[in-house]
């Protein structure tokens, strides 16, 4: 048997399919683009971060060089250099030389081993003397208008970076006026561990100078300042004078998005970073993508029901056109195919009732000139068998008897008994044949007395035991109906005891509304569990015609070692009956 996939599953199939593809095309299409959006968003962020931080302490810088520059030009800051203090140095600068970021104040003559540096603690500035410090350019014709040295550790084992300006007086130098500047200072501009930063969790901002130390501190180690070394693809560009932003694995292994830029300031070869755990970043764009399925998921769901209902409404007329075409193709008369739509199929649905019907009336036209055709020879046989029936009885029957008589008037008592017994053999075997050919006990004693006959007969030839219940045989029934009966349990009998090889039978009459059931049926070998073609069987081909004669069907079932059943089904109140 062949699979059969139905057009509903097919449209269904199609809808489906159809919808998930479309919807699978759409969801990746929203899911990279919102995700390449997040992306660009970090990176926007990033690099917003990155710039606010790059302003802030280029501004820092660029307000310690305005306030060095005023320094260097205050005519007290020329007093120290050319050494014009008092001698018990007590007279220190005044308070306002010192803010928040400059903590020491350094007064450097020309060619003097000794500065003088004023440290502001508390409501004062406390003087001393000391070496000239060795961060200081040993030649002063390379230091700029204003410098900046990179970190140097002071006296508390703390980096600090140095800016330094030449003081001039009368266009020749007269010394050096320096500061010093604390690495707290630029940590405070570049570290916040503020989640709301835009940094999140993992973010951070970093200094890295031309040595791949960091300059600031880390958010994930401690003492990172001039002892965390950073040899990342950003920190390379960046000190390359490059400014972009990428994925790559950071000092700690990490992949992160980085924006980076060089930091604009002279005298210092920094580079700035901002930077995210890439796992971070992508948090939302998962969670993007998990919302995306689920969605399709839903989707996909309402796709099937909707799929399922808009294809069974589609394959509904189609579906009826191919019952209706399998009713017609089995002889049946299908029903009209209705279908409510104003389309090409509804076009089918009217062809095809129309077809249908002239297919019907062609095929009734020929079922009843075949059992027209069939009533006429089997009532022709009929006919020629009641000739020949009588033609034995009143001839042949009539010469053997006169043949049996003279014989019997013409020999003595010692004639041959032999001879006789052949010839009562003769009379009985022609008497018999007459009978079957016109049987003289349905005539003359009804349908019920030729049965019971015609079951001992059978009962007579064979070793067969027939059971045989004729209570539901209506009372009034044509001379035709009573003959077709008859022939139809002969032939049943007669095939049971030709191939069944049983040994017992039954012929049981029902009536069951309006039709008349004849069940035959032994427990004999049977046939075969395949469904039984009765053109392939002349005894069965025979019984089926009588029945379709009638107006009625018969029903066979069989198996191997199981027996057989026939059921015919008769109306009994039908025109073919006259």
């Amino acid at each position: 048997m062949r699979n059969f996939f139905s057009i509903a599953h097919k449209i269904t199939l199609q809808l489906i399919l159809t919808g998930i593809f479309a919807t699978i095309i759409l969801g990746t299409y929203a899911y990279y683009a919102s995700g390449k959006a997040m992306l660009d968003r970090t990176y926007e962020q990033l690099t917003s971060v990155r710039t606010e931080k790059q302003n802030r302490l280029e501004s820092f810088f660029t307000d310690r060089k305005r306030e060095l520059k005023h320094i260097s030009n205050l005519p007290e800051t020329k007093k120290y250099l050319k050494k014009e203090y008092p001698s018990d140095l007590a007279k220190a600068p005044p308070d306002f030389l010192f803010n928040n970021y400059i903590n020491s104040l350094y007064y450097i003559p020309v060619n003097s081993r000794q500065c003088i540096r004023f440290i502001h603690q508390g409501v004062k500035a406390i003087q001393s003397t000391e070496a000239t410090p060795d961060w200081l350019p040993q030649n002063l014709e390379t230091i700029s208008d204003i410098q900046i040295i990179d970190y140097t550790k002071n006296q508390k084992n703390k980096y600090v970076f140095h800016m330094l300006s030449l003081v001039k007086s009368e266009d020749s130098i007269i010394g050096i006026i320096a500061i010093d500047i604390s690495q707290d200072f630029i940590n405070e501009i570049m570290f916040e561990n503020n989640p709301h930063n835009g940094l999140g969790n993992s973010g951070e901002a970093y200094l890295v100078g031309c040595d791949s130390l960091m300059r600031s501190t880390s958010r994930f180690q401690k003492e990172a300042v001039m002892k965390i070394s950073v040899k990342t693809a950003g920190v390379h560009k960046a000190l390359s004078k490059q400014t972009g932003t990428d994925i790559f694995p950071d000092y700690r292994g990490t992949e992160v998005i980085s924006s980076y830029a060089p930091l604009e300031i002279k005298n210092l070869n920094w580079a700035i970073l901002a930077e995210i755990d890439l796992s971070e970043a992508m948090i939302p764009i998962h969670d993007l993508r998990n919302k995306f399925l689920f969605l399709g998921v839903l989707v996909a769901s309402l796709l099937f029901v909707l799929a399922w209902f808009l294809s069974r409404w589609l394959s509904r007329p189609i579906i009826a056109l191919n019952n209706a075409s399998k009713m017609l193709s089995e002889g049946g008369l299908p029903k009209t195919v209705e279908v409510k739509s104003n389309d090409e199929i509804s076009d089918l649905a009217a062809q095809f009732n129309e077809m249908a019907k002239k297919i019907h009336e062609q095929t009734q036209n020929l079922r009843l000139s075949k059992i027209r055709s069939l009533r006429s020879m089997i009532d022709g046989q009929e006919k020629e068998r009641q000739r020949l029936s009588r033609e034995l009885h009143d001839s042949l029957g009539q010469m053997l008897i006169a043949l049996k008589l003279k014989y019997q008037s013409e020999t003595d008592e010692n004639a041959s008994n032999e001879l006789l017994k052949l010839i009562d053999q003769t009379i009985e075997e022609t008497r018999r044949l007459s009978n079957d050919l016109k049987p003289a006990e349905l005539d003359e004693f009804g349908l019920n007395s030729a049965l019971e006959r015609l079951c001992k007969t059978g009962e007579s030839i064979s070793k067969l035991k027939i059971y045989l219940d004729t209570e539901a045989l209506p009372s009034q029934m044509s001379r035709k109906l009573q003959t077709y009966i008859y022939r139809i349990v002969q032939e049943g009998i007669h095939n049971i005891i030709k191939h069944a090889e049983a040994e017992n039978a039954e012929i049981i009459f029902q009536t069951i509304d309006d039709e008349l059931i004849i069940l035959i049926k032994d427990d004999g070998k049977g046939m075969t569990d395949e469904p039984i073609n009765c053109n392939q069987h002349h005894g069965l081909k025979n019984l089926e015609d009588r029945a379709n004669i009638l107006g009625g069907e018969i029903q066979i079932k069989s198996r191997e070692k199981s027996g057989t059943k026939l059921i015919i089904s008769l109306p009994i109140n039908h025109k073919t009956h006259e």
